[in-house]
């Protein structure tokens, strides 16, 4: 569960994909069975915090999420992020 607000949770078990762009520094949680989930960030350096973890915490919960990069415009998942990097 992501809490995101004092009554509000994020089951991250239905997270169906991230969109995520480090120009805008912003984090998009597409989910199944309720409304997106826009994260902003300050900074680029708290930006790329979250999205590593927020990456690695999915990729342990689900194994194979989608991951879209806006700002190269390409789509890949965790699976395939992790064995290339």
């Amino acid at each position: 569960m992501l809490r995101w607000s004092w009554h509000k949770w994020v089951d991250l078990r239905y997270v169906d994909a991230l969109e995520v762009s480090a120009t805008e520094r912003k984090i998009n949680i597409k989910l199944a069975a309720e409304s997106d989930l826009l994260l902003r960030y300050d900074s680029l350096e708290l930006y790329d915090k979250w999205k590593r973890g927020l990456e690695f915490l999915l990729s342990e919960l689900l194994g194979d999420v989608e991951v879209f990069d806006m700002d190269a415009g390409e789509s890949a998942s965790f699976s395939q992020r992790h064995a290339s990097g």
